[in-house]
């Protein structure tokens, strides 16, 4: 996926009760969805984990997406759970 522009994007189908974090905070979403804000020229990383759920995490750089997965009960992201 290539995002040259991107400077919002929205997390849509997010588990009930789910935390984002982005930029070192942590976001509770209120539904199933949560706009963010990309600054520019800037890596982002977007982790959403819920309870009972593998955390997914996004790292947006560069205009290109990179998917990972943490599976329960470890702390480091691969690519496949």
């Amino acid at each position: 996926m290539y995002l040259a522009g991107l400077s919002y994007f929205h997390l849509t189908h997010l588990p009930e009760r789910a935390t984002v974090r982005v930029y070192g905070r942590a976001v509770k979403a209120t539904g199933d969805t949560v706009t963010l804000a990309r600054r520019a020229g800037r890596r982002i990383d977007v982790a959403v984990s819920a309870h009972r759920y593998n955390t997914t995490l996004w790292r947006v750089a560069a205009g290109r997406v990179t998917k990972l997965c943490v599976p329960l009960g470890e702390s480091r992201p691969r690519a496949t759970c």
